[in-house]
């Protein structure tokens, strides 16, 4: 009985998946931009593996994250650090302070209530 027991626990647990959290992303962009995308420890800060956002109208963008496609398996929401850049997702486009300097800190997921 033991053994069966055992092996149904076995089975269950090869079925048994578990829901990886997700955040909502909102930004506002000055206009006209034209593209939003972002990229952070969740992709390695890697150029070529940037999330594009989706308009929601001429000063705001969108994109949901799901911590089961991030590159470094590491990251989950709760220690996700992202910046935004425009253009064709190109650092040359990050975003800038009002001075157009790069900005220092990098942002950090915080959930919406």
């Amino acid at each position: 009985m033991k053994k069966v027991f055992t092996f149904a626990i076995a089975l269950l647990s090869m079925f048994a998946t578990t829901k990886a959290a997700t955040g909502v992303f909102n930004v506002t962009v000055p206009s006209p931009t034209y593209q939003c995308w972002v990229v952070g420890n969740f992709n390695g800060w890697n150029q070529l593996a940037m999330t594009q956002c989706t308009m929601v109208d001429a000063t705001h963008y969108t994109v949901t994250l799901d911590e089961a496609n991030f590159t470094d398996k590491t990251v989950t929401l709760a220690t996700l650090q992202y910046k935004y850049c425009s253009g064709n997702g190109d650092w040359a486009y990050v975003e800038k302070d009002a001075a157009g300097a790069e900005l220092a800190a990098n942002r950090t997921f915080t959930a919406s209530p």
